[in-house]
């Protein structure tokens, strides 16, 4: 290990305009990287609405497959070999964890709907997961929608109009 004393006792920190800059710059830095993971989205979405039948024939087995081939969950179990891995993972309530059960509960309305994606439902999508965890959200209004159907818990914290937002915030004050 290194001598404390060389450590930096200032650490920057963006603010949020920086970070938000970075993150908006993004896309035009990579434009080639931004479009792939477009595409792949969308691709995702349309296999979702066009299997659905199948899906909700066969929910369990699904999100099973997902937690398998996503999260890489049987990896993390196969350590101990002496465990039924499947046992395992078909016990997961997956109402204790909000971020992957408002997942869920959106991708299926989602798919319910049937409406095909659109370039930016892959950046709206990216941030559904903290949306359980905030205490105010501004997001676009077909994803809000699909949020408030999938919770209705969430009404009110998650908005579309700007002007909603600035009504709570005055709230607040």
């Amino acid at each position: 290990m290194g001598n404390p004393e060389s450590f930096p006792i200032d650490v920057p920190v963006n603010t949020i305009s920086m970070w938000a800059e970075d993150s908006l710059s993004w896309r035009k830095k990579n434009p080639d990287k931004c479009q792939a993971r477009i595409n792949g989205f969308k691709a995702a979405l349309l296999e979702d609405i066009e299997g659905k039948d199948e899906y909700f024939k066969s929910r369990e087995d699904y999100q099973l497959g997902w937690l398998k081939g996503y999260l890489k969950i049987e990896r993390i179990l196969a350590i101990n070999p002496q465990i039924d891995i499947d046992s395992i993972l078909k016990r997961i309530n997956y109402d204790n964890c909000p971020a992957v059960s408002l997942y869920w509960r959106v991708r299926e309305d989602r798919m319910k709907s049937g409406r095909a994606p659109e370039d930016n439902d892959s950046d709206d999508y990216t941030y559904l997961p903290v949306i359980p965890y905030t205490d105010i959200a501004l997001i676009e209004r077909q994803l809000r929608g699909h949020i408030i159907q999938a919770d209705n818990r969430l009404k009110s914290k998650v908005f579309y109009k700007a002007v909603d937002v600035e009504e709570i915030l005055k709230e607040w004050d």
